[in-house]
């Protein structure tokens, strides 16, 4: 399954989104090795612990940042959060990434709320915060 997953996007891609046999070690083989179209796919569709999503945004690919923002199953550290809150401030596609998550720590929307447009503050108050 790892020389699948590993081969060109083509190939690797479906084992990607869809095996669940690869374990957090290999994925995070996967992440820091292979090509961002690889971690991209790996964002998209796959329970992920804190340390690929943190490596992930160490790789610093955009498209694959907001794709593991809207991946519930993501597991995001507060520090990788805050660091995404941070970037978000300048990139509204981003912001409105990190403010969808359910998972969102009141301080990081203390941090985003005087960037954030009015139809944002009205969903994060009709979500609860």
């Amino acid at each position: 399954l790892m020389t699948l997953a590993r081969d060109a996007i083509d190939v690797a891609e479906p084992v990607l989104r869809e095996g669940r046999n690869l374990t957090g070690a290999q994925v995070l083989r996967i992440v820091s090795e292979e090509s961002i179209a690889h971690v991209r796919a790996v964002a998209a569709a796959r329970p992920l612990s804190e340390a690929v999503t943190t490596l992930m945004l160490l790789r610093g690919d955009r498209a694959a940042l907001t794709a593991c923002l809207a991946n519930p199953q993501a597991r995001m550290s507060r520090a990788a959060l805050a660091h995404l809150a941070d970037a978000a401030v300048g990139d509204p596609d981003l912001r409105r990434a990190v403010i969808a998550r359910a998972d969102l720590p009141d301080a990081i929307v203390d941090r985003l709320w005087p960037d954030l447009e009015t139809a944002e503050r009205a969903g994060l108050l009709r979500a609860g915060f």
